[in-house]
């Protein structure tokens, strides 16, 4: 799959289940996340892999402020530099500035179904959640 620049990181993150890339293009380095809201609340459930997590590993949570918190069971500090790297991302609603580049991987931001037509894919939203989320 092509990787597509997401042209509004705050607004994909905040999606409901977004899985999504954040990596430097100078260095190679990158982390890939699951931003999953909770049932109820402003909450949101982290999941990171790579760097030092060889496969997802439960982070944190954002709270309802978007304030990063590792709780009981989170396996991440805020000086983690993929948590450095998300909280930055989710400041920005345009796309983030060069070396920096978040793609989608492949799924609906809201609903989490697997992203098939061409428009879905640019877009990083199903037809049906990106008429309802993003108008």
């Amino acid at each position: 799959m092509k990787e597509i620049n997401i042209l509004n990181p705050r607004k994909f993150i905040l999606a409901g289940k977004a899985e999504f890339t954040i990596k430097n293009t100078e260095t190679g380095n990158g982390y890939h996340y699951k931003v999953t809201k909770a049932k109820s609340g402003n909450i949101y459930f982290v999941e990171v892999k790579g760097g030092e997590f060889t496969a997802w590993t439960y982070a944190g949570f954002l709270n309802d402020e978007l304030c990063f918190v590792r709780g009981k069971k989170g396996k991440c500090t805020i000086q983690n530099p993929a948590i450095k790297g998300l909280l930055y991302a989710l400041k920005r609603e345009v796309e983030l500035p060069t070396p920096m580049f978040m793609h989608h991987n492949g799924r609906c931001a809201c609903c989490g179904k697997r992203l098939l037509d061409e428009a879905s894919i640019i877009l990083g939203y199903g037809p049906v959640c990106a008429k309802k989320y993003l108008i």
